[in-house]
């Protein structure tokens, strides 16, 4: 049987569904009686483990071959921890990248590694286990850190406590007491192990002392292993006892004891070894000539299998090649010939035969080829096509594709219980699609962040498409500037406060901010502090003066309109007026927050004005909407946004006060917010394309017959969203 595939994986599934169709039908097989080669074994060792390893039928296995360093191993996980090198202070994104390999994980009972990615991002912790706090590095070191988790363990604060470890205060991690917190425990046993490690490194032992170090302490300590690792713990145990033996008492320092275990361990693949009782996978030369019921060969691509014939440039040989010289292509093919003589019952081949990308079709090793010419051979001419088709098979890309549902049946699967009864009838189960897309209750705060971007939300909350930037590795070095976010909050607490009254406030609140890892340390958090100061001094004397003596208070609105309950809080109420302000230079979409805010007060009955700062304090003011007028537009909004949930709106935001802004000839404003809607999908020098406005351009979402639609939406959303301020 020739099997094309799309992926190596693929070939392993399909090649485990073969085996248990031939133990189905009956052929009484063993698992001693099949034999695998593999020309590629590190490519192929890690998809045998997870299909075989984890397949609904279990099928005992052994690979042979397999590079040592692979991280799965002990001999791997060992040299991971001999290649921590503390002279790089203990940084937060290698320490965790240590842990997370599968061995060390797993003895150290690690449930949850994004949730410690995570959690060490939020304590702020960067590098180094105590530092120094003369430059307030302290305050990034794990020292720091974990005790923020203890005192988050012991108590319920959110006041400042003073340290057990030096004259400061800490924060009390409020998220300690969280049921998968106990992973954060066994990252401190963890490091606690890597600082033993490390002071270790630093000395000269005899070979025999390091040995005990390596097996006694490291392995035992911090790498997982079970009764199935024997022969590679015999393994690494034969290889300690004969280096030994070779330097007797001699003092080697770690950097040359750690060099020898590497030559070691990683230099024999046991590439000859060979289970009884087991599915055997080896590589083709120690498997060569085996004779057994099935011989199986994956990976016979036409770019691995036979090997090329490479040489130098000063081998004289090939200047003169004679009948015998040593040739790996033919030695290659000499071993396919001996597979095939070697199989008793069945021969099973599979090949990548096809490009995950395009599709296209690609060619199997050469010798599959000549395999497949002699069998037609062997037929009348008229026959011949049918004997490639009757000996080969292409599989599709996905093992749940729903061409296994049993109406072709050399396509069968036994490695997904959902796919259809493969009795001959049914289509494949089709996914369930999700139900009613228009929520029955809404957030204040996300009606109004869906106004501000209906295709992104639509996007994100309805099809699950996000185009966040992808997840960087942690930090390992202090802040020394201030991202958008954490400058726009800055900016956003020192409006409220006033500038010479509350000095120690401001003080107070960027301490804070430091050491939950939101501000630079040392003099640089000053230095941004006035900074954004000198930015917001117009807005924030503006602010000053319209809130001085008034009383902020906060509102619970919720009013069901159009079937959608609208709830939430609205915050910088004072004197039956409704206060807001932006620190962003753009202030379109904080206005119509505002808008929207204002809105849904007055559809409960708000009777007072919204004011609103631009970043230069300038004041804008909207009065107050009668009730039934407000519950009127309220209404015509939840309108849109129940159509914003169940298909994309074609609108954005800056297209429609583009819309709303234009004036001219009928059709103009169309056109107008269609260039801006095109520059937002495409970008221009000097800024970057919005990638929900993009995907919603490439999809026809905007296209020509959809204009006269647009038009009147874009005269809806403008009415009741653009609603021009009073200044």
């Amino acid at each position: 049987m020739i099997n094309a595939c799309y992926t190596p994986v693929r070939e392993v599934e399909v090649f485990y569904n073969y085996l248990l169709s031939l133990m189905h039908a009956g052929a009484g097989l063993k698992p001693e009686d099949v034999l695998v080669l593999l020309p590629d074994v590190d490519t192929y060792a890690p998809y045998v483990k997870a299909v075989f390893g984890n397949g609904p039928y279990p099928i005992p296995f052994f690979i042979a071959g397999e590079s040592q360093d692979q991280q799965d191993s002990i001999a791997g996980a060992l040299m991971a921890l001999m290649d921590f090198d503390a002279l790089d202070g203990f940084t937060a994104e290698e320490v965790v990248s240590l842990l997370e390999t599968k061995r060390i994980c797993q003895k150290y009972g690690i449930t949850d590694m994004q949730y410690l990615r995570d959690a060490i991002e939020a304590l702020n912790i960067r590098f180094g286990l105590e530092n120094r706090v003369e430059d307030d590095t302290r305050f990034v070191s794990w020292q720091y850190g974990f005790e923020k988790i203890m005192m988050g363990f012991a108590i319920l604060t959110e006041q400042s406590i003073p340290s057990s470890q030096g004259s400061y205060t800490l924060f009390p991690w409020r998220e300690a007491e969280t049921s998968v917190a106990y992973d954060l425990l066994r990252l401190k046993a963890f490091l606690d192990d890597l600082t033993i490690y490390a002071r270790t490194k630093t000395e000269h032992r005899s070979l025999a002392d390091w040995k005990t170090f390596l097996l006694e302490e490291m392995l035992e300590r911090s790498v997982a292993y079970s009764g199935q690792d024997d022969m590679e713990l015999d393994h690494i145990y034969r290889r300690m006892e004969i280096l030994e033996r070779s330097y007797e008492t001699t003092p080697l320092s770690f950097k040359v004891f750690r060099h020898l275990v590497a030559d070691t361990l990683l230099t024999d693949t046991r590439s000859g070894m060979y289970i009884t009782g087991n599915v055997n996978f080896l590589p083709v030369i120690p498997g060569r000539g085996i004779p057994k019921r099935v011989i199986a060969i994956l990976g016979l691509n036409g770019n691995v299998f036979p090997r090329k014939d490479s040489s130098l440039g000063f081998d004289l040989l090939q200047k003169e090649p004679r009948l015998g010289d040593r040739s790996k292509k033919d030695n290659d093919k000499l071993i396919f010939l001996e597979s095939l003589v070697a199989s008793r019952d069945y021969l099973y081949i599979s090949y990548i035969g096809r490009d995950i990308q395009d599709n296209t079709v690609l060619p199997p090793s050469i010798v599959l080829d000549e395999l497949t010419d002699y069998l037609e051979s062997l037929v009348p001419e008229e026959s011949r096509e049918l004997v490639r088709c009757g000996v080969s098979q292409v599989h599709p890309l996905h093992g749940f594709s729903s061409r296994y549902d049993g109406k072709d049946e050399r396509l069968f699967t036994y490695l997904f219980s959902d796919l259809p009864d493969q009795s001959g009838g049914g289509k494949a189960l089709q996914p369930d699609i999700a139900g009613d897309t228009i929520p029955g209750t809404v957030q204040l705060e996300d009606l109004a962040q869906f106004f501000t971007h209906p295709l992104e939300w639509y996007y994100q909350k309805i099809l699950g498409i996000r185009y966040d930037e992808p997840k960087q590795p942690l930090p390992e070095s202090e802040i020394f500037d201030l991202d958008n976010l954490q400058y726009w909050e800055l900016k956003r607490f020192l409006v409220h406060t006033d500038p010479v009254g509350e000095q120690e406030l401001v003080a107070a609140w960027t301490d804070k901010t430091m050491k939950e890892g939101n501000m630079p340390l040392a003099r640089i958090k000053e230095m941004k502090v006035s900074e954004a100061q000198l930015e917001i001094g117009d807005l924030q004397a503006s602010w000053q003066e319209l809130t001085a003596g008034k009383t902020g208070k906060s509102c619970q609105v919720e009013i069901t309109v159009g079937g959608i309950v609208v709830r939430g809080a609205v915050t910088n109420l004072f004197d039956n007026s409704l206060y807001d302000f932006t620190v962003s230079k753009d202030a379109l979409k904080h206005q119509v927050k505002t808008r929207i805010r204002h809105l849904v007060l007055c559809a409960c009955g708000f009777s007072g004005q919204a004011v609103f700062l631009d970043l230069h304090g300038k004041k804008f003011h909207m009065p107050a909407i009668a009730q039934h007028q407000a519950m009127e537009q309220l209404s015509r909004l939840t309108a849109l946004f129940r159509q914003g949930c169940e298909k994309r709106l074609p609108i954005t935001l800056k297209a429609a006060n583009a819309f709303f802004l234009s004036g001219g000839d009928s059709g103009e404003p169309l056109n107008e917010a269609l260039r801006e809607i095109k520059k937002e999908a495409e970008g221009t020098r000097t800024t970057e394309p919005d990638p929900y406005v993009a995907l919603a351009w490439e999809e026809g979402v905007f296209a020509d017959d959809r204009h006269e639609a647009l038009e009147q939406l874009m005269n809806e959303y403008a009415a009741l969203i653009l609603t021009p301020w009073e200044t």
